[in-house]
C-alpha cells in the first residue's frame, strides 16, 4: 500500500510539475511565438520553426526539427538542457543562446554563459584527452557546423544583435549579398522573391527592415541600386535594369 502511495504520489507531481512532459511547437511563416517552459526556461521560435520538448528526470531534450529558436535556459545543474539539430547535440545548464537550423548544419550565436556542442553520435574515439570532437562555445562567440567540423569565432561588432534581430520582429543585413538578403525575407514571407539575373545576385547591401516590410526592401533595391523589380507575377522578379 505504502508503495502505491509513492509511485501515484511520482506520477502526480510528475504531471504537475511537467517533468516527464513531452511538447511540440510550431510557428507559421513570418510567425514567431516565445513559450515558457515547465523548468523556468523560456524558448522563442522564429519563423516557419518547429521543436518537440521532452523533460526527463536526467535531462531536458529540446528536438529542432527546422527553423531557429532562441533559447534562456533556466539552471538546473541536476538536469542538463540539451538541444539536437542537424546531427549535433548543444548542452548548457543555464545560458542564453540561439540556434538556426539549416538542414544538416548548424549556427550558435551564446549571448550569456557558455554551451558544449558535440555530434550527437560520438565516434569510439572521442575522449576528453584525445582527439575529441567536443567544442566549448562561450559568450560573444558564434559557432558553425559543416562537414562533421564546429567553427567558431568571435562576434564581429554588432553582430550578435543582427543575428537576433528577429525576436523583435527585424532582419539586419551588414554588406550582404542581394542573394543572401532575398534568401532572409524569403524566410518571413509567403510570396517569394526571385532574382532573374545573376549579375545582380552579389551586390552588397546593408539595412535594418521590418520582417514583413517587403516593398522597402524592394524600394531600396529599386531607388539604390538600379534594380529592376517585377511584381506582376506570383512571385517578386528582380533584373539588372
Amino acid at each position: 500500500m505504502a508503495a502505491t502511495f509513492v509511485i501515484c504520489a511520482i506520477g502526480l507531481y510528475a504531471l504537475s510539475t511537467g517533468l516527464f512532459a513531452s511538447r511540440r511547437y510550431a510557428t507559421p511563416v513570418g510567425g514567431t511565438d516565445t513559450i515558457a517552459l515547465h523548468d523556468g526556461s523560456h524558448v522563442t521560435l522564429n519563423t516557419d520553426s518547429k521543436i518537440r520538448v521532452e523533460f526527463g528526470p536526467g535531462e531536458r531534450s529540446v528536438a529542432l526539427n527546422q527553423g531557429a529558436v532562441f533559447f534562456e535556459v533556466a539552471k538546473d545543474a541536476a538536469r542538463p538542457f540539451v538541444v539536437e539539430a542537424g546531427g549535433s547535440r548543444v548542452t548548457a545548464v543555464g545560458t542564453q543562446f540561439s540556434i538556426r537550423r539549416q538542414s544538416a548544419e548548424i549556427q550558435v550565436v551564446v549571448t550569456e554563459g557558455t554551451v558544449r556542442i558535440e555530434p550527437s553520435l560520438l565516434p569510439a574515439s572521442a575522449t576528453p584527452e584525445g582527439n575529441s570532437p567536443r567544442v566549448l562555445v562561450t559568450a560573444g562567440k558564434v559557432a558553425q557546423t559543416a562537414n562533421g567540423r564546429t567553427i567558431v569565432r568571435a562576434q564581429a561588432e554588432g553582430e550578435a544583435e543582427r543575428l537576433l534581430s528577429w525576436r523583435s520582429g527585424y532582419v539586419s543585413f551588414e554588406n550582404a549579398t542581394l542573394t543572401e538578403a532575398v534568401a532572409e525575407f524569403n524566410r518571413y514571407n509567403a510570396r517569394q522573391i526571385v532574382i532573374q539575373d545573376p549579375s545582380i545576385a552579389t551586390i552588397r547591401l546593408s539595412g535594418h527592415f521590418r520582417t514583413n516590410n517587403v516593398e522597402g526592401f524592394l524600394s531600396l533595391l529599386h531607388d539604390g541600386f538600379n534594380v529592376t523589380v517585377d511584381q506582376s507575377t506570383a512571385a517578386v522578379t528582380l533584373q539588372a535594369r
